[in-house]
């Protein structure tokens, strides 16, 4: 079982801090927290809505999705829901009975597969969104578990971020080396990218009235110098012109 135990922890590594070897977050300070955005909070419902929507949708597809039907009044046996009119075919006058019949299953299929994959692809767009979007921000000492030979030209070597979005609860994060994070310009003046080294995706920290650093409200502006401060060190203004910022009075 302490096998299939670790195999299981090797193959979906877990955000739990404390199998980390960080027991408690709540004597430090982060360097960044805002509230989730509004859209963020929902995101668990709104997943929800989409499954039943979609299952709906293939089950009215599969089960109710027809086509009008005709057959010659010669070939049938009369039935109390059928509906007969008379048409002109090839020249004759023919009774025919008009039904609608359920399509055929592969286009019924298809579409349902359509509708299907659909859904999955809404649903992951709003949880990976969602997973990019950062609530609180932290450096730490990197514990001993995960220290690696501090470089002694890089004073931030033995730092690690702990990211914690929407989905991670109190006791759960993210943990980063600082040394390979890249900081980005974001979509908007009011928008920094962490771009960690070697990670799948990237993290976008917003910098608006709902934004503290490190517990203090600033303007924008003042949050990315302090931002870039604790990320590069003494090289955060150097960083900061590099990456085209500038500061509209």
């Amino acid at each position: 079982m302490q096998a299939l135990r670790s195999r299981a922890f090797r193959w979906f590594p877990s955000d739990s801090l404390s199998r980390k070897g960080i027991p408690s977050l709540e004597a430090v300070k982060p360097l960044y927290n805002r509230k989730p955005v509004w859209w963020t909070r929902w995101t668990y419902p709104l997943v929800c809505v989409n499954i039943v929507v979609t299952a709906y949708a293939c089950e009215l597809t599969w089960n109710h999705w027809t086509e009008l039907d005709k057959i010659s009044a010669v070939s049938r046996t009369n039935t109390p829901t059928a509906s007969t009119s008379t048409q002109k075919i090839d020249g004759e006058l023919v009774e025919v009975e008009e039904k609608w019949v359920l399509r055929p299953v592969w286009q019924r299929a298809s579409f349902a597969l359509g509708q299907t994959l659909l859904g999955v692809a809404l649903s992951a767009l709003l949880l990976g969104a969602a997973s990019r979007q950062v609530r609180r921000l932290y450096i730490i000492t990197t514990p001993k578990a995960l220290q690696n030979t501090p470089s002694i030209s890089n004073p931030l070597s033995n730092k690690s971020l702990i990211v914690q979005t929407v989905h991670h609860l109190n006791g759960r994060g993210k943990v980063i080396p600082v040394s390979s994070c890249e900081l980005r310009k974001g979509r908007g003046d009011n928008e920094v990218i962490i771009a960690p080294e070697g990670y799948t995706g990237t993290f976008w920290v917003g910098l608006d009235k709902e934004s503290r650093i490190w517990g203090k409200e600033m303007s924008p502006w003042h949050m990315k110098q302090a931002i870039y401060q604790a990320f590069y060190g003494g090289n955060w203004s150097k960083a900061l012109n590099k990456h085209g910022w500038v500061h509209h009075v």
